[in-house]
């Protein structure tokens, strides 16, 4: 389920409509296929990067461009493409060594 909360301060409204074509679209999403039973940390990696994936593509339509972003949300999601760039990077390095 998603919940978009006006926290107060907050301009405008959400879009009713928004939210409904953005809980059709997630539930309609093609998971990954699961990795073999025994490797749980694998699993939660996976579910994861899902939850990630889910809650970007929720943020970039929230984020239309209309009312400005707050600066700390602009810091959280500029670290976090940071780490994730470091995460790929080290796993892009790690595959090449192994060839």
């Amino acid at each position: 389920m998603i919940a978009v909360v006006k926290k107060p301060g907050m301009k405008g409204a959400v879009d009713p409509g928004l939210v409904a074509d953005l809980k059709s679209s997630m539930s309609s999403m093609p998971m990954m296929m699961s990795q073999p039973k025994g490797d749980h940390d694998v699993e939660m990696v996976l579910t994861s990067l899902r939850s990630i994936r889910r809650t970007t593509q929720i943020l970039e339509r929230l984020i239309c461009g209309c009312e400005p972003v707050p600066s700390w949300a602009e810091a959280k999601i500029y670290n976090s493409s940071k780490d994730f760039q470091s995460v790929l990077g080290y796993m892009l390095g790690s595959m090449d060594e192994g060839m």
